[in-house]
Order: structure tokens, then sequence, then C-alpha cells
């Protein structure tokens, strides 16, 4: 039905709207009406089939990744009461708690993701993957520099697992497809190809 301002779609006791001076004629507004029907509907599908239950491991994981974030921000955080320390003492503890604030929000958002809309026992397993490596890193800096292979290995799989949780929603959602996990390493070297053969010399032409 018409009335002065709006278009309306009803179908199935479920009402959408336009407005009635949008763009384009009386039957393609009433098909956009349908069409975010359409969406609304799905949406409400979506979270009314969401298993509370089935994400208490992954607020589990959560929590546990939090605690880890506060005594990464602890060890930054006290080393003004540590006494004098060396500048090797100083850098570690300031990347102990920068590379866990480069990797944790990705991490959440990625996790509580692919939990809701893929899986959420894919979820906790990448999850507890990332939660051992970033448990890891301040130990294994102890012994090594930034760049070395022994920190990269502890690194680059949790670079790896949150690429693979965020491609699984991307694949899902966007194409109706499934991601397979071993393809996160070569993602993530695309990403950084770019990154390198594109961006940068496209940034050089201006920061000069």
């Amino acid at each position: 039905r018409a009335t002065a301002t709006t278009i309306c779609n009803a179908h199935a006791g479920r009402v959408a709207c336009v407005p009635a001076n949008a763009p384009g004629n009386y039957a393609q507004r009433m098909r956009d009406a349908g069409k975010t029907q359409g969406v609304a509907k799905a949406a409400i599908a979506a979270v009314k089939t969401v298993d509370i239950a089935a994400l208490e491991p992954v607020a589990y994981l959560s929590a546990l990744s939090a605690v880890l974030y506060y005594f990464c921000l602890t060890i930054n955080a006290v080393m003004m009461f540590a006494g004098e320390i060396t500048p090797k003492h100083k850098n570690w503890g300031v990347r102990v708690f920068g590379n866990m604030t480069e990797q944790w929000p990705m991490f959440l958002s990625a996790l509580w993701t692919h939990a809701i809309f893929v899986s959420p026992v894919t979820a906790v397993q990448a999850g507890y993957v990332w939660l051992a490596m970033r448990a890891l890193y301040p130990f294994v800096r102890l012994f090594t520099n930034e760049n070395e292979p022994a920190t990269m290995a502890t690194t680059m799989p949790q670079y790896f697992v949150n690429v693979y949780l965020v491609f699984a929603v991307v694949m899902k959602i966007g194409f109706g497809a499934t991601f397979n996990p071993f393809l996160s390493p070569i993602v993530y070297m695309v990403l950084c190809g770019t990154s390198m053969m594109v961006v940068h010399p496209i940034a050089k032409m201006f920061l000069k």
C-alpha cells in the first residue's frame, strides 16, 4: 500500500516500508522494500539460531586472553619500579605489551565473529593455538630479538589464526563457501606482498 510519505510491502505479518520520494518507480520501490524485509528476516533468523551454551567456551577463551593481556600490561607497567635495567630489558618489556596490543583486538573480533557466523568449535580450536603462541611470546623474547626465527615462530601463527578466523567468515557470508585454514599463510603473504609492492610505492610518491 502507499501513503503520502511511505510505500510499504506487507508479507507474512511483517511490513517493510520505504520513503515515497525515493528514487525509482513504484514497482522498484516495492521490490527494494521486499529486499529490506528479507534481509531483516535473515538477520533475525541468524540471531535465533545462536546457541548461547555453545558460546561458553568462546567466552572462557576470551577471559583467558584478557588475563594474559593484563599479565603483559603489568610487565610493561612495573618496569619503572624494577630498579636499574638495561636497554635490552626495557625493550623486552615494551615489546611484550606492544605485541600483545597489536594482536589482541583483532583476535577478539575475529574469534567472536567466527564463533557466531561459522562455528564456535573451530573458533575455540583456532583460538587456543593463538593463546598458546601468545603465552610463549614473553619467554621466547627473553632469548631472541624481534625478527629472529624463534620469535617469528611464535608471532606468525597468531597472524595465521586471525586470518583464518576472519576469512572463514568472509567466505561463508559473502560467497557461501568454506575457507581452508591451511590457506591462511598464503593469504597473509599476499596481503604483505600487496603492501610491499603496491601500497608502499604509491606512498613514496606522496610522502617525499
